[in-house]
């Protein structure tokens, strides 16, 4: 390398036969205003009822994640038995039941379930949503120990014994107290920001610049970087963001974009700041890199 010599004309040459090689990217920087959800945190309260109301659910979804074990006969109704036959075969088994003898050694005798039928039944344990509707019915209205009466579903004829039960832990009202009051300001918070929306449309619209969407909310006009169509840092991350900074509006027109609800949750409301548009380098910025 230390031998070769360029000359001016090859760097002109060059260059000019190139040219397109030097060519920047349009850029543009943006003012705007972005609103979180936590910025409406201070206006919200909660009462004790809310608390009391967001326990009870707490309550009831742990209850309807209760998994149960059961035990089942199942004597299906098929080609060599029809719904006569079987329900007799079933009301066999539940004689014997009701007799005292044992539901494992009856289900190895009766049951069609052959996955099952050799392990006395047993389906594990499984929560609300696996069995059909007529069997988790029955399942979730027996006592732990206890056998269900003859139980009919798309598969046939059930006798279901509940054999164990797995609660998750419930814990007090004042033990989840701060976990569901954060709960409650996070959502109430959320519903703010979705209320202030239509003021900062109403604002976006009306203003020429994002002073009035500021001091009404009591916020800071922040400015990006420089960015690129195919996107910068931060805010400038967004599709939407993206969208609207290079739409005919706010590139061409100047105008305030609507109210943009971005990817994190967050909206926000912006202007162009800068516009660099797309250009040939002359030859003196470049002439290094040629």
């Amino acid at each position: 390398k230390s031998q070769i010599q360029v000359s001016e004309e090859d760097v002109s040459r060059y260059y000019e036969e190139n040219k397109s090689q030097y060519r920047t990217q349009e850029k543009a920087s943006i003012q705007y205003v972005q609103f979180k959800a936590e910025d409406f945190a201070g206006d919200v309260t909660v009462s004790d009822e809310d608390l009391a109301a967001e326990y009870d659910h707490y309550v009831a979804t742990s209850n309807e994640q209760e998994r149960r074990r059961a035990s089942h006969i199942l004597v299906e109704v098929n080609d060599d038995r029809d719904d006569e036959a079987a329900q007799a075969r079933i009301k066999e088994a539940k004689a014997k039941l009701d007799a005292g003898e044992d539901f494992a050694a009856l289900a190895k005798t009766y049951s069609d379930d052959a996955a099952t039928a050799e392990q006395g039944g047993d389906l594990d344990f499984a929560g609300r949503g696996v069995y059909d509707e007529a069997f988790e019915k029955a399942l979730y209205a027996l006592e732990q120990g206890k056998v269900s009466d003859v139980v009919k579903t798309e598969f046939g004829f059930h006798i279901i014994k509940l054999t164990g039960v797995e609660r998750s832990a419930v814990a007090s009202l004042e033990e989840k107290k701060e976990e569901l009051k954060q709960k409650l300001v996070t959502a109430k918070a959320a519903e703010h920001l979705n209320e202030a929306i239509d003021e900062l449309n109403r604002l976006a619209y009306e203003s020429g610049d994002m002073s009035a969407i500021a001091d009404k909310f009591g916020k800071s006009v922040s400015e990006s970087e420089l960015f690129t169509r195919d996107g910068g840092a931060s805010i400038a991350a967004d599709k939407k963001v993206l969208d609207a900074t290079f739409s005919d509006a706010v590139l061409k027109d100047g105008a305030n974009s609507e109210v943009l609800e971005l990817s994190d949750g967050s909206v926000a409301v912006i202007r162009l700041a800068k516009h660099e548009p797309a250009r040939d380098q002359t030859l003196d910025e470049v002439k290094d890199q040629v």
